[in-house]
């Protein structure tokens, strides 16, 4: 993977907020 474990958490955890969200 080209991006670090903890950036990629963070992501994946506000694409779920924003699912959320919606």
């Amino acid at each position: 993977r080209m991006l670090p474990k903890d950036l990629e958490e963070t992501m994946l955890e506000a694409i779920s907020h924003q699912a959320l969200g919606q």
